[in-house]
């Protein structure tokens, strides 16, 4: 949405068509995809993948570690399970 100017209400409708879509899916994305928008568009990241990510962890309750600390530096304190992996800590 940032990089290319597109409005999230352009991305809200480019969500559900592809919801709409034919394809089969092993999970119902009907909550990962829009809620993936949400974190994307309050924690301005640049690309939407980053949110998945992040949405993905969110809904199965598990921690999400990444090497991306920018990342984890625009969601702040928002997603406590996101965890930086130069934070890990080496026995």
């Amino acid at each position: 949405m940032l990089r290319f100017g597109l409005p999230i209400a352009d991305a809200r409708q480019l969500i559900v068509d592809l919801l709409a879509s034919p394809i089969v899916t092993l999970l119902t994305f009907d909550q990962l995809h829009p809620r993936a928008l949400e974190i994307a568009d309050a924690h301005g990241l640049p690309a939407a993948y980053d949110a998945h990510y992040v949405a993905l962890a969110d809904l199965l309750g598990c921690e999400f570690w990444t090497a991306d600390e920018r990342l984890v530096e625009r969601l702040g304190t928002d997603f406590p399970f996101v965890r930086w992996l130069g934070s890990y800590p080496i026995a």
